[in-house]
């Protein structure tokens, strides 16, 4: 495996009540590679993820994300990543809006890029009408779907396929908002 890789996992183990997990899990994937986790329950998705997401130290093996050993250096890999597990919490007292730069500001955009990349985003996803609306139910799901940029690792926990609120145009609409925000970054 390349050490070049965003996520680099190698013979990674955990066990859990006296029982192995994850069984020397190993896996790369490139920057700016999109990966799916997919099996059953039971499988060891989410427990890769609580590993990845330094939430769950490993009993054994090698993690790396953008670079940064997962033991050596935790604080590292935080900053490097952004987690959106399904069970997200929106904050309902703020707006659409809000919650989208909140959580961008709480991820590192400047105000001026999270306002920017909040609003094309909503346009994007069809939100932009109720963006000045506390963050309702209805408005719940896509929202979660937004709230942070995959970072230069990985976004985690996307929610089901088959939640009655996903549609497949926006993967690629907010894939375009993130990267105008990227460019935001780079200026």
């Amino acid at each position: 495996m390349s050490a070049a890789a965003a996520i680099w996992v190698d013979r990674l183990v955990v066990n859990r009540g006296g029982r192995r997990v994850l069984n020397e899990v190993t896996f790369a994937v490139a920057p700016g590679e999109i990966v799916g986790l997919i099996g059953p329950n039971g499988a060891g998705k989410t427990t890769t993820l609580a590993v990845l997401s330094t939430l769950l130290a490993p009993h054994a093996g090698e993690v790396r994300i953008a670079g940064h050993d997962l033991r050596r250096a935790p604080r590292d890999v935080r900053r490097s990543i952004g987690r959106v597990p399904q069970e997200v919490a929106l904050y309902p007292t703020l707006t659409g809006r809000e919650n989208l730069m909140f959580f961008a500001r709480l991820g590192g955009a400047r105000a001026a890029a999270a306002s920017r990349a909040a609003d094309v985003v909503l346009e994007q996803v069809g939100l932009a009408a109720r963006a000045d609306e506390p963050a309702a139910q209805a408005m719940a799901a896509d929202l979660e779907r937004t709230l942070h940029e995959p970072p230069p690792a990985f976004a985690a926990e996307a929610p089901a396929a088959d939640d009655g609120f996903y549609k497949p145009g926006d993967v690629t609409a907010v894939q375009r908002a993130l990267d105008a925000m990227r460019a935001d970054r780079n200026d």
